[in-house]
C-alpha cells in the first residue's frame, strides 16, 4: 500500500543510523502499541537492520522532510 512518513529525529552511532517518523494512519495502524516508528538508513558491515531498535539519543532535525512510497515489508502485530 502507499504510505507517507514525516521524519522527526535522527539517531546514529558507529553501528547504524535510523530516523524516527510520524506515520500516516494506514501505516500507524500496523504498529504495536509503544513501538517507535522508524526507518533504518544504514548498518555497519555485519550489523542487521534490527539493530536500529536499540539506537538511543534521537536528535531533532532542524528542517522538515516528508517521505512517501509503497510499503512492501512491515513487521506484523
Amino acid at each position: 500500500f502507499k504510505a507517507w512518513a514525516i521524519v522527526v529525529e535522527e539517531m546514529s552511532d558507529e553501528q547504524g543510523q535510523a530516523v524516527t517518523v510520524l506515520l500516516d494512519r494506514n501505516a500507524e495502524a500496523l504498529m504495536k502499541p509503544g513501538q517507535r516508528p522508524h526507518i533504518t538508513l544504514s548498518c555497519a558491515p555485519g550489523i542487521f537492520p534490527a539493530y536500529s531498535n536499540r539506537l538511543e539519543g534521537p536528535k531533532r532535525l532542524g528542517f522538515k522532510l516528508m517521505l512517501s512510497g509503497t510499503v512492501k515489508t512491515i513487521v506484523p502485530k
